[in-house]
């Protein structure tokens, strides 16, 4: 079970936006604030349960459900690493969500 010393990394949690202007859409990121996570690189079998389409890594990101009051599209490292959410957060237990996020180049 998930506790606040499992949650021990700063995390931006960030919706995604999208302008149209002239008919070209632009997509970007707006922060929806800053939460304690947990995050679990996986590796192997652990990586295709997570739905692993391809060659990225694969990372859970657990936050607590009050935390955030929309789901994120994304989360953003102290270092400036993001992680991108695939599909919507999973509940796991009471009071927490995890997020299958794919590793990408900014």
């Amino acid at each position: 079970m998930p506790s606040s010393s499992t949650l021990s990394e700063r995390l931006t949690a960030q919706a995604r936006t999208e302008t149209t202007v002239r008919g070209e859409t632009t997509r970007s990121y707006r922060d929806l604030g800053t939460v304690w996570a947990g995050v679990e690189e996986q590796t192997g079998r652990d990586a295709v349960r997570a739905l692993q389409q391809d060659a990225r890594r694969v990372v859970l990101v657990t936050v607590r459900r009050q935390a955030l009051r929309q789901p994120a599209a994304r989360f953003v490292r102290a270092d400036g690493s993001a992680l991108d959410a695939q599909g919507r957060p999973k509940p796991i237990q009471r009071g927490y969500l995890e997020y299958a996020c794919v590793e990408v180049a900014d």
